[in-house]
């Protein structure tokens, strides 16, 4: 053996396996983003923002911040340009799901590496084999024909598709603006540099165009899903199907109750109930309707951020997210926590709730908490879980 040349560390994961993970996590990258039900930008920010929570450990190691603190500001501007690019590719192409197959934005969004040939070729004069682009024409042909199958009267696929070629446009400019600065930074420094620029580009684009982050009725519809999920599959988690409970505080306490006192079935399994089988909700939203100087302003900010449309356009919507709304006579047992010094929620929601569950003769528990705001002291906090406990012990065991 060559003694200059030096034994490769044979890698602690196998690559194969990770490439496979990637592999599939792009595969099925279309059908989430579909199925999330959420405004485009709303989509494309929180992938953008996750992505950059998760490559920030290893991104800010001391090597790291070392990298990123060395940069000059030409560089800074060329990450913050990738990093635009890479919004504008996410939003164009999370949207064209909207109106299109998922079949048809793959193909046409994974067009990109026609784009880069192309750029290097126009923009940074690299030179071109003739085979290469003649390949590249047949591959322009391939997404014009994917177009024109899917032109119909209205033209939504065909908006669906332009969509999904300009994300591919896009994430092709991610590419080349950020390709000389990628070989000055290492991968995890790169990444989360230009993802985090990305993400609050999209944040910016969110804020500006009044796109809720978390629009309703998706958190609800969300719980609801993963309650019916758990009656179908009781058997196999050794749990009863009708033994299911639900705690939360504040905005989760507001769902809570929204699963307590709604229930929605699936076309597909109409036996199977959403609704719970008794909650706890400390310190909720019950009445959205609520005057708006009945609550803080911060309340209100929250409240509209939620909500997809404004109370005077929509107010239908408003009383539908209200749990006070869906008090009926098959509302199950709620014990409620609220502090009598809480100045985010005022008490009066919880007291709302409490007085329309009894005057329905429903079972229903409000404990006051003296002295107590939003946030809790350590003895209220343990006061909550005990109690919580025994509630559950009481109305969930029965069953």
């Amino acid at each position: 053996m060559n003694p200059k040349v030096k034994a490769t560390a044979r890698p602690s994961v196998n690559p194969y396996l990770v490439v496979g993970l990637g592999v599939l996590g792009i595969s099925f990258g279309s059908l989430f983003a579909r199925l999330a039900g959420a405004p485009p930008l709303a989509v494309a920010f929180y992938r953008m923002l996750f992505t950059a929570v998760l490559l920030g450990p290893p991104a800010l190691s001391r090597a790291g911040r070392a990298e990123l603190a060395g940069l000059r500001r030409g560089e800074i501007l060329v990450a913050a340009g990738s990093g635009f690019f890479l919004a504008l590719h996410f939003y164009t192409w999370i949207g064209s799901l909207n109106y299109t197959s998922v079949a048809s934005s793959t193909v046409l969004v994974n067009m990109q590496p026609l784009f880069v040939f192309l750029g290097s070729w126009i923009f940074l004069k690299e030179k071109v084999p003739p085979w290469s682009l003649f390949y590249a024409l047949l591959a322009l042909l391939w997404s014009v024909s994917i177009g024109v199958s899917d032109f119909k009267p209205g033209g939504a696929a065909l908006k669906g598709d332009l969509l999904a070629l300009a994300g591919a446009l896009f994430v092709a400019g991610y590419v080349l603006i950020g390709r000389r600065l990628r070989r000055r930074l290492s991968l995890f420094p790169y990444t989360f540099l230009v993802y985090g620029v990305s993400a609050l580009i999209l944040l910016g684009l969110s804020l500006a165009t009044g796109t809720p982050l978390f629009p309703y009725p998706a958190p609800i519809q969300d719980a609801r899903e993963f309650i019916r999920f758990l009656r179908l599959n009781a058997r196999h988690f050794g749990i009863s199907p009708n033994a299911i409970g639900a705690f939360g505080n504040s905005a989760g306490g507001h769902l809570s109750a929204m699963v307590a006192l709604t229930d929605e079935r699936a076309p597909e399994n109409p036996e199977i109930s959403s609704r719970v089988d008794s909650a706890v909700c400390v310190a909720p939203l019950t009445d959205l309707t609520s005057y708006r100087q009945e609550l803080p302003e911060i309340t209100w900010d929250f409240i509209q951020q939620f909500l997809p449309a404004p109370a005077e356009e929509k107010p239908e919507i408003w009383a539908e997210a209200s749990p006070l709304s869906h008090v009926d006579d098959a509302s199950p047992p709620l014990l409620l926590f609220h502090g009598d010094a809480d100045d985010i929620v005022p008490l009066a929601q919880s007291e709302k709730l409490y007085h329309a569950l009894k005057a329905r003769g429903r079972p229903a528990f409000l404990r006051t908490l003296l002295g107590e705001g939003h946030s809790f002291s350590e003895k209220a906090f343990f006061t909550i879980i005990s109690e919580t406990i025994e509630f559950f012990r009481e109305t969930l065991n029965a069953r």
